[in-house]
């Protein structure tokens, strides 16, 4: 609503995400609660998420939270932070023993370079903004990518009007497959690992970016 603060979207999922990496309004992790395994079907067994199943709940006033949040945020330090909360790059997901093997088939596409598209909506991917999570070698500042704001903005009366969305973002398409296909054929990709100075540097440009964006 104009006029209005809020935050939209999965609050589960960007909980979680919060929770893995920093330790400010993380919850205490309660007795795990045994999952009911399907042995038959692998597809159904717990995914990275499950880790937070049964965590303990806030009761506090959520403005003195928010303000205690705040704070803390404030004064966190980068060894305050994980930055690798899926395990290293060769062992990514091995803390969790029955993860489904769904989070991981795929792990050749995640540092694929493509647009991600859904209906009207499409976004770049831009892993090489966040090597650092994988342990691998972060690019500071990273390249520069047009996130193409305008496909954001399509209103629902021209939404309405588009029947066919394969045909509408077809450049978009072609370039997912075109992505797809290299990564394919790409046969296995140089790993290049992180190294004290680089996540230095990483560090200080983050840090002056945000000085940037508060003098702005």
């Amino acid at each position: 609503m104009t006029g209005s603060g809020g935050i939209g979207g999965c609050m589960l999922l960007l909980s979680v995400w919060s929770w893995d990496r920093l330790s400010v309004g993380r919850p205490r992790v309660l007795n795990e609660r045994p999952w009911p395994h399907h042995h038959e079907n692998l597809d159904r067994e717990p995914t990275w998420a499950y880790l937070w199943d049964n965590v303990s709940e806030m009761t506090s006033d959520p403005m003195v939270m928010y303000r205690q949040y705040t704070a803390e945020l404030d004064t966190l330090t980068a060894e305050q932070v994980e930055w690798e909360p899926y395990g290293s790059y060769y062992h990514i997901g091995a803390g969790m023993a029955d993860l489904n093997h769904k989070c991981t088939e795929e792990a050749w596409f995640w540092r694929m370079r493509c647009p991600l598209i859904c209906m009207w909506l499409v976004e770049h991917h831009q892993p090489h903004r966040v090597m650092r999570q994988f342990g691998l070698y972060q690019e500071c500042p990273p390249q520069w990518q047009d996130t193409d704001k305008a496909l954001h903005r399509l209103d629902r009366q021209r939404q309405r009007k588009i029947t066919n969305w394969p045909v509408h973002h077809s450049v978009h398409v072609a370039a997912f497959i075109h992505c797809l296909e290299a990564t394919r054929n790409a046969g296995p990709e140089e790993i290049v690992p992180r190294d004290l100075a680089t996540f230095n540097n990483y560090l200080e440009c983050a840090d002056t970016g945000a000085c940037k964006i508060l003098d702005a």
